[in-house]
């Protein structure tokens, strides 16, 4: 790593603070060592830094808003006992 490297991590540092984009900050040199691997253009590293960006906030938000929900436990689809409901009993048949 040079010194410009340094200071252009530096800056995506204080940028990204600055403008609350915490994942863009924590990812963003992973995702450069990755494009620099794979030869991707600098347009395609900024679509998947603001892809993380956006995959991050939307799970923040579900999590936020499954606690501000306050139920009283996480219920899973894979939890759910389809033979306890009548009509699942006909669809089944039917079947």
């Amino acid at each position: 790593m040079n010194v410009s490297d340094t200071a252009a991590q530096a800056a995506i540092g204080a940028a990204a603070r600055e403008l609350h984009l915490p994942t863009v900050r924590t990812e963003a040199i992973r995702l450069a060592d990755i494009a620099v691997r794979e030869r991707q253009t600098h347009l395609a590293f900024l679509a998947e830094v603001l892809a993380a960006e956006v995959d991050e906030r939307s799970e923040r938000r579900r999590t936020r808003r499954i606690a501000d929900a306050r139920f009283p436990r996480i219920k899973r689809l894979s939890e759910f006992n389809l033979d306890a409901v009548p009509t699942t009993r006909l669809i089944q048949a039917a079947a």
